[in-house]
């Protein structure tokens, strides 16, 4: 059989509540008058909140995700990239199946709710939270010792894990990053680039890894 890509995808179950950055402080920032071009501050708060999050990779507030994925990775790319080029014939347990963890994207991982798999007649099962550890530091979720992931999983979408992420108090070269890009939107009147004195000052609480695709 042919091995493929394993899809996976993330979806918001439980958005995050309230603001990282009020339109009061964001006012006293920018010196505006009072009740000067509120509406304008807010959605640019809401439209610099969304972009730090993208360019940081990560929840900047409180929030419960859902990540779907096909299967089960054995060593992530590392096991596609040892086949080396050309077209290639392998089991698809191999390919999809049998690895220790699960990468979490979009992290500070506070909790997991859940694990659930679906086996090939779409019938779906909660896998045994105690089998499975979290590494809230390392975003992801691995099996105890002599533990193992179902198989007999369907083709597509298999594997359903539900999970709290988001910092319980954002970092203050965040909210500063925040506020500095919607004083150059507010400068600008329109949705700028973050600047790069923006990127450089929250650089280090940036995600790097194969999970760059979010």
């Amino acid at each position: 059989m042919q091995g493929r890509y394993n899809r996976h995808s993330l979806k918001v179950l439980v958005p995050p509540t309230g603001s990282i950055v009020s339109v009061a402080d964001m006012a006293d920032y920018l010196v505006l008058s009072p009740g000067q071009d509120i509406a304008l501050v807010q959605s640019f708060i809401a439209a610099a909140t969304d972009a730090m999050g993208r360019y940081l990779r990560v929840s900047l507030q409180t929030q419960t995700l859902r990540l779907i994925k096909d299967g089960f990775v054995i060593g992530g790319d590392e096991a596609l990239l040892r086949l080396g080029p050309g077209v290639h014939t392998a089991s698809v347990s191999y390919i999809l199946g049998g690895a220790d963890y699960i990468d979490l994207p979009r992290g500070p991982v506070q909790s997991v709710a859940q694990i659930v798999t679906f086996n090939r007649a779409n019938q779906s099962a909660v896998f045994d939270p105690s089998l499975y550890q979290i590494d809230a530091s390392g975003e992801r979720i691995y099996l105890n010792e002599g533990a193992s992931w179902p198989d007999n999983l369907r083709a597509f979408a298999a594997v359903q894990v539900d999970y709290v992420s988001g910092y319980t108090s954002v970092p203050q070269a965040i909210i500063q990053g925040i506020k500095q890009h919607v004083s150059a939107m507010y400068e600008c009147r329109s949705a700028c680039d973050m600047p790069k004195a923006v990127q450089g000052i929250v650089e280090s609480y940036r995600r790097f890894d194969e999970l760059g695709w979010r």
